[in-house]
């Protein structure tokens, strides 16, 4: 069954969906499309870390010992969606997890933020 499943750039059409999903569990109704298209930019680097997590735990390539910070990195991602947040982390592969958000740019490693000072 893994092997059957489609590379990660497939899953793109998954993104909307996801939020849809998640508006209409938190708003009990289903929401209007402006609504969704604002959420799917504000939460870009969650939904793209999400489909990481979620696709290699599904072919196999995931060990939740070897990422037990992952649900704490999920949870601070949501920081993004406030323009004026900056996520400052040890974790190297974090960017690489949420490369194809826009708000990509403001996941640092540490390494990078102390150079900023």
């Amino acid at each position: 069954m893994r092997r059957k499943i489609e590379p990660l750039s497939a899953w793109t059409t998954e993104k909307r969906f996801f939020i849809e999903v998640l508006l209409r569990d938190l708003l009990g109704t289903k929401p209007e499309p402006a609504v969704v298209d604002v959420m799917m930019e504000k939460f870009s680097a969650v939904v793209e870390f999400s489909m990481f997590v979620l696709h290699a735990f599904l072919i196999g390539n995931y060990s939740i010992e070897k990422n037990s910070s992952d649900v704490v990195d999920q949870f601070q991602l949501r920081y993004l969606a406030m323009d004026r947040f900056v996520i400052v982390t040890g974790d190297p592969d974090l960017s690489k997890r949420t490369a194809q958000s826009p708000q990509d740019d403001r996941i640092m490693t540490l390494h990078g933020f102390l150079e900023t000072l």
